[in-house]
């Protein structure tokens, strides 16, 4: 009985380290079991992280990638807005200038036939000074007068035309009385004015052609006056040739029997002269950018900034007129720039611009952009 219990005890124990055996056994694989799902649930985590922060960075990369994009398309339409607005402004400075250089060059054609004018009362009160000497010479006392009588003169002298024209511009010689004397003492000294006043000749055509020769060989150049021009407007020495052209196209109108002088206009009502300059002008501006680049290409072995900016200005002008006014023939175009690069550029200028432009106007023409139209004129 004995031995049955102690069969049953063992059996018992047996079965209790066997239940232990498996519940150290469950409790192993439950633990490993937990562990395993914690380790998974933590990985599950550290890659719903990472993809969450990959996620995240990605966005905030586009973000700012947007933001950037956007900044640098504010800033170049921002350029642009900026670089139009000048261009804009440029071309309005650039049209009152235009506007009044053309002002100006009135002004200096009144100014001209104003001095001329001048010269009478001037040359009165040298005589009226000889007479007041203590003791005047034979000179003196019968003096020369065949300046002061001068018809086309008197006529100037006296012209209300010319007197209201210039008070109506502000236009005179108040303040430079000295200039003006200066000039009178200068004209006195030369000889075209000797000569005048030594010919026996008289007569109302001998008088006018003298006062044309005294005015252009010697008031228009004298050099105080030349000096005062510069000093007065940057316009004026420059526009000289063409006022003094325009004075002495009106001492020529003047005729015996008139009382007074016909100006001229800068334009006339049925010149097409001022509707061709600021079509000029409106082209040269519109099209500056693609003579620019024109340029730049028929100049290959030259560096665009060593050209004269004269130079780059009168054949954008040239490129202008020969694709917009298509009744003037190519070779007018060319040669008419050619003779002003000679007057206002560089002694080798007008050799560099005649191959440029010849270049660019064929290539313009092979392209269509430059047509021609009227008799003589289309190839």
């Amino acid at each position: 009985m004995e031995e049955a219990a102690e069969t049953a005890a063992s059996a018992f124990l047996a079965a209790v380290e066997d239940v232990r055996a498996e519940m150290k056994a469950a409790v192993f694989e439950a633990r490993r079991e937990k562990d395993e799902s914690i380790a998974a649930a933590h990985a599950d985590k550290a890659s719903t992280s990472a993809y969450l922060e990959n996620d995240r960075d990605a966005r905030v990369s586009k973000a700012e990638r947007d933001r950037d994009e956007a900044v640098a398309r504010a800033q170049r339409e921002k350029e642009f807005a900026i670089a139009e607005a000048m261009k804009e402004r440029d071309a309005k400075r650039a049209r009152q200038s235009l506007d009044h250089s053309t002002q100006k060059m009135q002004e200096l054609y009144l100014m001209l036939l104003d001095m001329i004018g001048s010269m009478q009362a001037l040359a009165i009160d040298r005589i009226e000074a000889g007479y007041k000497k203590q003791l005047p010479s034979p000179e003196d006392l019968n003096p020369n007068t065949k300046f002061v009588t001068n018809k086309p003169l008197r006529i100037l002298a006296n012209s209300k035309a010319l007197r209201k024209a210039c008070d109506e511009q502000g236009v005179g010689w108040g303040n430079r009385q000295e200039l003006l004397r200066a000039i009178f003492k200068g004209l006195l000294e030369h000889e075209e004015y000797v000569e005048y006043m030594a010919s026996e000749e008289r007569g109302f055509q001998f008088d006018r052609e003298s006062l044309v020769r005294m005015f252009r060989k010697r008031m228009v150049n004298f050099e105080l006056f030349q000096d005062m021009l510069e000093e007065e407007s940057i316009f004026w020495i420059d526009d000289l040739d063409l006022a003094a052209s325009m004075a002495i196209k009106t001492i020529k109108t003047i005729k015996e029997g008139d009382e007074d002088v016909s100006l001229l206009p800068l334009w006339r009502d049925d010149d097409d002269d001022k509707a061709f300059m600021e079509g000029l002008f409106t082209k040269t501006l519109a099209l500056d950018t693609e003579s620019e680049a024109l340029i730049k290409e028929g100049a290959q072995n030259w560096e665009l900034e060593r050209i004269a900016t004269t130079d780059k200005i009168l054949m954008k002008m040239a490129l202008a007129e020969a694709q917009t006014f298509e009744s003037i023939p190519l070779k007018v175009t060319l040669n008419e720039y050619i003779e002003l690069s000679k007057y206002y550029s560089t002694p080798k200028s007008h050799g560099f611009i005649n191959g440029i432009l010849d270049q660019l106007f064929a290539k313009l023409k092979e392209s269509g952009k430059i047509k021609k139209v009227g008799r003589g004129l289309i190839e």
